[in-house]
């Protein structure tokens, strides 16, 4: 099953593989949160290459509040809080193994 998702994920961002390596190998060591990769139950978060193409979006957006519905680990909370301070982010995760990890990582 493992290689069966690792397939799936090469292929579906086959257009953007290397950028979305090179993107999470950077935010690796820049230290974001929300790395939690399990290929076994499909929770794999949206890649920073994404996030990144979003936050340029976003900042011709005026906005209060960012919900974030399936937040699993939290990537993509951790990543826009760090580039909006002054704006509100909500996750809702529905799994309470997701729920804890996050709740986890976001209590430090």
């Amino acid at each position: 099953m493992i290689i069966k998702n690792l397939f799936r994920i090469i292929s579906s961002y086959k257009l953007h593989l290397i950028q979305i390596i090179l993107f999470e190998i950077l935010y690796l060591v820049k230290g974001y949160k929300g790395i939690r990769i399990d290929f076994m139950s499909n929770d794999i978060p949206c890649p920073y290459y994404f996030l990144f193409k979003m936050k340029k979006n976003l900042k011709k957006i005026n906005f209060y509040t960012f919900l974030d519905l399936g937040c699993g680990s939290g990537r993509v909370i951790d990543f826009f809080n760090k580039n909006y301070s002054n704006k509100n982010f909500v996750g809702v995760e529905y799994f309470s193994t997701q729920y804890e990890y996050c709740k986890k990582i976001f209590k430090k």
